[in-house]
C-alpha cells in the first residue's frame, strides 16, 4: 500500500488498540491447546492492527504451521473487507504440521474460519524463492518461517520483485535468539528487523516478538542491504539445491550483476562440500 501521511505518526499501541473488535474473545477461544508455536495475543493484536489500518487485499504469509496465523489474517481481512475482493496467500515447505505431522499444515484454517476458506490460497512443498512466482504481486506480507539465518532474508528476498515501495513487511520471533533457553539461535528475525535502516514498529510487548519494517525505497534498493545481512556468519548449511534456488532467482529477477554477487556470497558463506580423500590402494600380502 502508498505509504501515507500517518505512517510516521502511528504507534503500536494505537495499531494493538485497533484490534479489539476483530480478535474478541469468542475467536481467540478457537485456539486449540494442541496447537503449539504459534503468534501469541501480542502477536495477534500487533499483526491485526497493521493490517486494518494500511487495510492491504492481496496477502502474503511465509510460514504456515498450524494455520493459527492464517485465520487471524483472514478473520481481519473480512473485517475491513467484507465482500470486497480480498485474499491470503500462504507458503509453507511441509505438507504437514511440524509439530504434530498427523495433522496437515493450515488445519486451523478449517476448523477456525471455515466460512472464509475461499479467500485462502495455501501452497506447500517449496521455499518462498520458487513457490512466488504462483502468488505474484502482494501489498503486506508476514514471514514466520524458519527462523535459523539466512532463511529469514532468503524468504524476504523472495518478496521482492513482487512488492511495491511503501509495502509493509511483518516478521516474528524478532528477538526469540535473546532468549536464554535457544542459546542465542534463531537469529534470521533478529538481524532482518534491528538492521533495517528504514521506518519499523515492533509490538508493545516486552521484549517485542513481532515486528514490521517499511520499504521507503525501491525493492531492488534492498538487494545491497540484503547483502549486508547475509554476509554475518549464517546458523545452517543450505542444500545445493536451494543454493541454486537462490542463484538463478536473483538473475532472473535481478541479473548478472547481482547474481555474481550473490552466488559470492553463497560461495563464501555456504561452500559446497568437499569430496572425501580417495583411499589408498592396497596391496594383498
Amino acid at each position: 500500500m502508498p505509504q501515507t501521511s500517518m505512517t510516521r505518526t502511528i504507534t503500536s499501541e494505537a495499531l494493538e488498540a485497533r484490534s479489539k473488535s476483530i480478535l474478541t474473545d469468542e475467536f481467540m477461544s478457537k485456539l486449540p491447546a494442541w496447537a503449539g508455536g504459534n503468534i501469541s495475543p501480542y502477536d495477534c493484536r500487533f499483526l491485526t492492527g497493521l493490517v486494518s489500518h494500511f487495510r492491504p487485499k492481496n496477502v502474503l504469509e511465509i510460514g504456515v504451521a498450524s494455520g493459527w496465523s492464517s485465520a487471524v489474517l483472514l478473520r481481519t481481512l473480512k473485517a475491513i473487507h467484507g465482500t470486497d475482493p480480498h485474499r491470503l496467500n500462504a507458503i509453507d515447505l511441509f505438507e504437514n504440521y511440524y509439530l504434530k505431522p498427523e495433522y496437515k499444515t493450515g488445519v486451523l484454517v478449517g476448523e477456525v474460519v471455515p466460512e472464509l476458506q475461499s479467500n485462502y490460497n495455501l501452497l506447500t512443498g517449496r521455499i518462498a524463492l520458487e513457490a512466488m512466482k504462483d502468488v505474484g504481486p502482494v501489498d503486506f506480507a508476514f514471514i514466520d518461517a524458519h527462523h535459523f539465518h539466512p532463511w529469514a532474508a532468503l524468504d524476504f528476498l523472495a518478496l521482492l520483485p513482487y512488492i511495491t515501495k511503501g509495502t509493509w513487511v511483518a516478521f516474528h520471533d524478532i528477538n526469540l535468539c535473546t532468549f536464554e533457553r535457544h542459546k542465542h539461535t534463531n537469529r534470521g528475525p533478529f538481524y532482518l528487523f534491528h538492521m533495517w535502516q528504514d521506518t519499523k514498529l515492533q509490538s508493545t510487548q516486552n521484549p517485542a516478538m513481532i515486528g514490521a519494517v517499511l520499504l521507503e525505497r525501491q525493492p531492488e534498493q534492498y538487494l545491497r542491504d540484503l547483502l549486508e545481512i547475509l554476509h554475518t556468519p549464517w546458523e545452517l548449511t543450505l542444500s545445493p539445491e536451494d543454493v541454486a534456488s537462490v542463484i538463478s532467482f536473483v538473475g532472473t529477477h535481478f541479473g548478472d550483476k547481482w547474481k555474481n554477487q550473490f552466488k559470492q556470497l553463497c560461495d563464501m558463506r555456504n561452500p559446497a562440500p568437499k569430496p572425501a580423500p580417495a583411499k589408498a590402494a592396497t596391496t594383498p600380502t
